[in-house]
Parts: structure tokens; C-alpha cells; sequence
């Protein structure tokens, strides 16, 4: 499934990236970007990669979002 998901970058800026995720993945209201934004980066070909935590009840949630060179 994909979602859509607000990022917010070491670099302060935030972008809403569509994710592929698994149906029972939570989304929270906004993801800790990892890094600077693709602006901050240059521009350039980038796709995002969520990355996941268990929360206390046993969930998985998107934790983070990487952005990884196309």
C-alpha cells in the first residue's frame, strides 16, 4: 500500500513523501526526515524510505523517512 507521509528535516523544511508501506503499518502525523530535504541536498533524483518501530502496544508505526539517491 502506499501512504502519505509529512516529513520534518534536520534542515527545518517539510515535504509530504507518498511511502510504500505494509496495510498494518501506522502513520503518525508527521516523520522524522533524516538528513536535509532533496533541496537542501541539491536537487537531483530522490525517493523516500520509511523506516519502522514497534510502538508500545506492539504496532508497527513509521518512525522515520530516508532519502535515498534514484
Amino acid at each position: 500500500m502506499m501512504a502519505e507521509v509529512l516529513t520534518r528535516f534536520d534542515c527545518s523544511h517539510e515535504q509530504r513523501f507518498d511511502v510504500s508501506i505494509e496495510d498494518d503499518v501506522r502513520i503518525p502525523d508527521r516523520a522524522r526526515g533524516l538528513g536535509k530535504c532533496p533541496a537542501c541536498r541539491g536537487g537531483g533524483q530522490w525517493f523516500p524510505v520509511a523506516g519502522v518501530v514497534p510502538d508500545p502496544d506492539g504496532h508497527l508505526t513509521i518512525d522515520s523517512i530516508m532519502i535515498m539517491p534514484a
